[in-house]
């Protein structure tokens, strides 16, 4: 079963309101959804293989989370459609994972600010760090 993209995305914009960012990743997802599904039905059966391929490729669980987020809206899409909707009933989140924080100790930060590193630019802003009197790390 095809979905069809410019309905969804449609459907997703103006009557679920999805932001640009949800929008965009669940057309990206829906174009993969749709390659798979091509000579198979939207049922929970091929939900679940589908999914159990893309863990046996290694996705970790918050990828497969974008699945189902897109799968989510898709059943959400079929049911104001009058299509069958029913194929994603009963899956559940898998759990998210963290990824580890490490805490550095006083003496591992003045070894780093010993070193001059260059300024680095995460999504257009630069972070720099101070240690204060008290002897607290303070990102700004």
């Amino acid at each position: 079963m095809q979905i069809n993209e410019a309905d969804f995305k449609s459907f997703i914009s103006i009557k679920l309101g999805l932001s640009e960012g949800s929008i965009k990743n669940c057309m990206i997802r829906l174009r993969i959804i749709n390659e798979w599904f091509t000579d198979k039905d939207l049922s929970k059966e091929n939900v679940e293989q589908f999914l159990l391929e893309l863990k046996t490729r290694g996705l970790k669980n918050n990828s497969l989370n974008t699945y189902q987020f897109a799968f989510r809206h898709i059943a959400s899409f079929c049911k104001d459609r009058g299509l069958p909707s029913d194929f994603f009933d009963g899956f559940k989140a898998f759990k998210k994972t963290k990824a580890d924080i490490i805490i550095f100790t006083l003496e591992e930060i003045e070894q780093i600010l010993k070193h001059h590193l260059p300024m680095e630019s995460s999504g257009g802003k630069i972070a720099r760090f101070l240690i204060s009197g008290t002897g607290r790390l303070r990102c700004f």
